[in-house]
């Protein structure tokens, strides 16, 4: 299998925290629901007795687990790695599910046994279909790389002597006693039954607690990472602009609506002009009253976005901004139209340059410790493989059951109606977990493959000041989708 196609993700992961947790699954029946928050020890009870791991993902996803893994001689748990195939495979899914990049069984996961045919991760290269036979071949080099990854991250956290406190080991005693015991419980289960459901016959709680150990210790890594980041300063002075967009995307815009478009952008240039100079002045470069977003919203003529100041860091927005944000003779106090085909036309303003925010800083310290882990990956650095083979995945053969799935099986007690859906665990797991879940992401993560446009749609703020522009790595999602992640 080819193993360099997975490139660095601009990070745009890295700050996104996986949706849904495992202490607030909904146990839903038809006239009650009842959540475990924290510190809950009592929850309805929920039958999983007809329940197995087995289906818990649907029928592709065992053939993959189960490998023997290695690292620096070492043996690496079974359930450390199937723990991380399975965290993949939900991801990936979710990618699916939520933003259409990958094919989806009837079981409503990713198919693995489709073939790759356009470029996964949406950049401007040769395309992963020369890489990858399937998906499956992907999915195996994505799991892989995450849990390289930490176990990277924990030698070099070793190697600085870094070691948990004591309030960090008792973190993950609370995510035992305030995710995983109550859920158990409300199953009528051992904590180690209730992990080997989600996580395979080999998972017992130790295993878990040395699972949570590893991520809790790439945490600590990466903060120290951050804490001691010696910054250029061409990164962290970027230029400050202000802008309104006027939505007009080039692939979903008929000419009459992008001439109307244009001419709104044109006369908000317009009201820029100072009538005692002539001159185009920032300090008449505002878009409330006609403008306005509230307006655009309520279908009358205006800006669909607009900010007073926003910094732009490169690969934040699509490049047609970035271009004329960064230009050698940009100067303070420039207004223009520029037209960016994957959203419409900006009046832009140049108010100089600015100090990126302390978020913003720590996302370019995690992105050069992602490049620097994925080097030591590319050039082998260390000693990672497996001696397994895997067998390619089967395609799915759908049932009327299977066909109407649309968010990966449920496990449904038939009686009750309680449900708890295995997605809802891992995601859940990892959003308690927090820590390196983020960072994998970073590194080997799929961002470049969210870049999709944000169309507009009805339950836009009301007020979006302040906002960054429409990005080429947006990867907001609507309160909806949230919603549907969670549950």
């Amino acid at each position: 299998m080819k193993r360099n196609a997975i490139r660095t993700a601009a990070a745009l992961m890295a700050t996104s925290v996986v949706m849904g947790a495992l202490c607030s699954c909904n146990y839903e029946t038809p006239e009650t629901t009842t959540s475990l928050a924290p510190g809950q020890t009592t929850a309805q009870t929920i039958d999983l007795s007809d329940q197995s791991f087995e289906t818990a993902y649907g029928s592709q996803l065992i053939g993959y687990l189960d490998h023997q893994y290695y690292f620096q001689g070492e043996a690496i748990p079974i359930a450390e790695s199937n723990f991380y195939f399975i965290d993949a495979f939900s991801e990936l899914t979710n990618y699916a599910q939520y933003y259409g990049l990958y094919p989806m069984t009837a079981e409503g996961w990713i198919d693995l046994s489709a073939p790759v045919t356009a470029d996964i991760e949406n950049e401007e290269v040769d395309g992963d279909a020369d890489l990858y036979a399937n998906y499956g071949e992907f999915f195996v080099v994505y799991a892989e790389r995450m849990l390289e990854s930490t176990y990277i991250i924990n030698s070099l956290a070793r190697e600085k002597g870094l070691e948990l406190s004591e309030e960090q080991l008792a973190e993950i005693d609370d995510i035992i006693n305030n995710s995983v015991t109550p859920s158990a419980t409300a199953a009528g289960m051992t904590n180690d039954e209730f992990l080997q459901l989600y996580y395979g016959p080999s998972c017992t709680e130790a295993d878990f607690r040395n699972i949570l150990y590893n991520y809790k210790l790439a945490e600590l890594y990466t903060d120290d990472y951050i804490e001691n980041y010696e910054f250029a300063e061409e990164d962290i002075m970027v230029p400050n602009t202000r802008y309104a967009l006027f939505w007009a995307p080039e692939e979903e815009t008929d000419e009459e609506t992008m001439a109307e478009q244009e001419a709104l952008a044109n006369e908000l240039l317009e009201q820029c002009v100072d009538a005692a100079t002539g001159e185009l002045s920032l300090d008449l470069f505002e878009v409330y009253g006609t403008f306005s977003a509230s307006q655009y919203e309520e279908g009358e003529p205006g800006a669909y976005q607009f900010g007073d100041e926003f910094a732009v860091s490169r690969g934040a927005v699509v490049p047609a901004y970035e271009e004329w944000a960064y230009a050698e003779e940009r100067e303070e106090g420039d207004i223009e139209i520029i037209y960016a085909p994957e959203y419409g036309y900006f009046v832009v303003g140049y108010l100089g340059t600015t100090e990126v925010d302390d978020s913003t800083k720590d996302q370019l310290a995690v992105d050069a410790m992602s490049e620097e882990v994925l080097a030591l990956i590319d050039e082998g650095s260390y000693d990672f493989y497996t001696d397994m083979e895997f067998t390619a995945a089967e395609p799915v053969v759908a049932t009327t059951a299977e066909s109407s799935a649309t968010s990966g099986i449920g496990l449904t007690a038939a009686e009750s109606g309680t449900k708890l859906n295995a997605k809802d665990v891992i995601t859940g797991v990892l959003a308690v977990i927090g820590g390196i879940a983020v960072i994998a992401l970073a590194v080997f993560g799929i961002g470049n493959a969210m870049k999709k446009p944000q169309a507009p749609s009805d339950d836009n703020e009301e007020n979006n000041e302040g906002e960054e522009p429409a990005s080429e790595g947006s990867d907001e999602t609507s309160d909806e989708d949230e919603d549907n992640e969670e549950n």
